[in-house]
């Protein structure tokens, strides 16, 4: 059986700030989404 993996709030905050993070990088580097996603071999979906 598949143990479920709970999730506090600081692992969230801890996400969205690095997401936030990455976002202000990309775009001060003038990068779409669809740029970073064909440099990792990925698509932008999976990137978000």
């Amino acid at each position: 059986m598949p143990r479920r993996v709970s999730r506090d709030r600081s692992s969230d905050s801890v996400d969205k700030h690095v997401g936030k993070r990455l976002r202000e990088r990309r775009i001060s580097l003038g990068l779409s989404q669809s740029a970073v996603g064909r440099e990792l071999g990925i698509t932008f979906q999976q990137l978000q």
